[in-house]
């Protein structure tokens, strides 16, 4: 029951400007969307509740107006979009049952004939918001929900245990490389309008001229990206002690004080902060569950148990050793990555790139784009150990290997050591990740690639599609 239905009304209408207006804000805002919004616009007539997950700040509610400016453009009716975030307390205190009667209003009162689509915005601080979408959804499979919120790990654990067949998940992580130069290319750190040469380029470069050129165009953002990370925001804090501040309290300590710990009623919440910031510390290296556990004291189960909650929150990846089965893959050390580069630097308060980190920054970033691409490629990656290591194993068709090298010479101990790697997988492609060397190493039917590191992730599509 509405108690104010005028104020009720004029409360829905700030939220859906298009109403009146025929187009969203943020639309004209950020008039550049990201590319996951193709895959979310492609379900808007799957009879499934669509839901966005991911890391806190990584865009998720631009992308619901991106979305809505999507539908309209594609001949919905404006009315016929709705978009509420479920925080909003003036709502709220007007009615009785936020979900429920938001619903019938607009239905009764604003959507008129055709299809109609409904963007839930922060629908985890709404107790019980589930209840309320399953019921809807159950009596209403001719209207397309979308939901979204910052706990992405609250409303998946939710999702499975109310909505479970009723919905698909799209994870949206912090932007990569060629997503960080595109947001910049709408001048947000520059003209109205800029643009920069990074993502117009027509493809990867096949010679060491064209390579050196490209490194010329996007050395500059690559550092500031090594430094601040892909968190959409960061394109517009110019101030990274500021940057950090909100990455530290806003996606690392709200994911682990809050999402965490009131999903999974965990009181040693510190212990999980510490096991948090051991990963981050050792990133890219190659950990056992003993040396973190050294921090923890925790027993071996409930280690476990907090490793996945971090996972599972879209703070940390792993990447297993590559093994004949999965069961050996299981019982191999880890090597784990931090999803994003600025939220490693941001937690050990690492203001500037140095030759003494940079290599562990390139290999992690490195490590995200490679994880990210092959995930979206239904591919796999793993580390690899033999007679040596290899930091990267892309696993499909055939085997692509990774090496990271971020320095200013690749010594050709360095070439021999992915050689023998390729002889003892039977990979006939490998990547060498450069500080800024270019070439192409031809041997026996097999193919050694030097790139450097910011062409390397503009392009990492493009390069583990690649066969020798």
């Amino acid at each position: 029951m509405i108690k104010d239905p005028s104020g009720f009304r004029r409360e829905l209408e700030k939220l859906n400007a298009h109403w009146l207006t025929g187009m969203p804000e943020e639309a004209a805002r950020y008039p550049r969307p990201r590319s996951e919004l193709d895959a979310i616009h492609g379900d808007r007539n799957l009879k499934k509740i669509s839901v966005l997950t991911g890391p806190r700040r990584a865009g998720k509610t631009v992308l619901l107006k991106h979305l809505a400016a999507r539908l309209i453009k594609d001949a919905a009716a404006p009315r016929n979009v709705i978009y509420c975030s479920l925080d909003n307390s003036r709502l709220a205190m007007m009615c009785e049952d936020l979900v429920r009667d938001v619903l019938d209003f607009w239905l009764d009162t604003v959507a008129v004939d055709g299809q109609r689509f409904i963007l839930f915005d922060e629908v985890h601080l709404l107790d019980g918001w589930y209840t309320g979408l399953k019921n809807f959804f159950d009596q209403n499979k001719d209207i397309k929900i979308y939901i979204s919120g910052s706990a992405s790990l609250a409303i998946q654990v939710k999702a499975e245990q109310y909505l479970r067949g009723r919905y698909l998940v799209h994870e949206i992580w912090p932007l990569d490389y060629w997503a960080y130069l595109d947001l910049r290319g709408t001048g947000l750190d520059g003209p109205a309008g800029a643009k920069r040469a990074g993502p117009e380029q027509e493809g990867p470069p096949g010679d060491a001229l064209s390579a050196d050129r490209q490194l010329h165009e996007l050395a500059r953002d690559f550092k500031r990206y090594m430094l601040v990370g892909g968190f959409p925001e960061s394109c517009e804090v110019e101030d990274t002690a500021k940057w950090f501040e909100v990455l530290e309290n806003y996606v690392a300590q709200k994911a682990i004080y809050t999402d965490i710990a009131a999903t999974f009623n965990i009181r040693a919440v510190k212990v999980l902060d510490a096991i948090f910031h051991h990963i981050v510390s050792n990133q890219s290296r190659i950990l056992t569950y003993e040396s973190i556990n050294e921090v923890a004291g925790l027993k071996h189960e409930v280690l476990l148990d907090y490793i996945e909650y971090l996972k599972a929150s879209y703070l940390i990846v792993e990447i297993r050793k590559l093994a004949a089965t999965v069961r050996e893959q299981l019982g191999s050390r880890k090597k784990f990555l931090c999803v994003d580069q600025g939220l490693r630097n941001a937690l050990l308060a690492e203001y500037e790139i140095r030759e003494d980190n940079e290599g562990f920054i390139a290999e992690n970033i490195v490590g995200m784009h490679l994880f990210l691409a092959a995930t979206r490629s239904k591919k796999q990656v793993f580390y690899w150990k033999g007679n040596g290591e290899i930091d990267f194993v892309v696993t499909g068709r055939e085997q692509l290997l990774v090496e990271v090298k971020y320095r200013n010479r690749i010594d050709q101990s360095d070439i021999s050591k992915v050689r023998s790697a390729m002889e003892e997988t039977g990979a006939r492609l490998a990547y060498i990740v450069t500080k800024r060397d270019f070439s192409v190493l031809n041997e026996k039917g097999s193919q050694i690639r030097l790139v450097p590191a910011a062409v390397f992730c503009r392009w990492v599509k493009e390069y583990i599609s690649a066969s020798p």
